[in-house]
C-alpha cells in the first residue's frame, strides 16, 4: 500500500472555506430574514367558491 499523505494547499483550502461560509451566512439569513417578510403573492379566493 501506498503511505503517500495527500497535502492541501493553503489557497485550495481557503476557497473552500470561503465557500462554506457563504452558505452558512446564507442559510443564517433566511432563517433569520425569512420569518418576517411578507409573501410575494397574496392567496387569491376562487370566483366560484364566492
Amino acid at each position: 500500500m501506498s503511505e503517500e499523505r495527500t497535502e492541501i494547499q493553503t489557497a485550495e483550502l481557503s476557497r473552500w472555506l470561503v465557500l462554506l461560509g457563504v452558505i452558512v451566512l446564507g442559510i443564517f439569513l433566511y432563517f433569520w430574514l425569512a420569518p418576517r417578510t411578507e409573501p410575494v403573492v397574496h392567496p387569491v379566493q376562487s370566483e366560484g367558491l364566492q
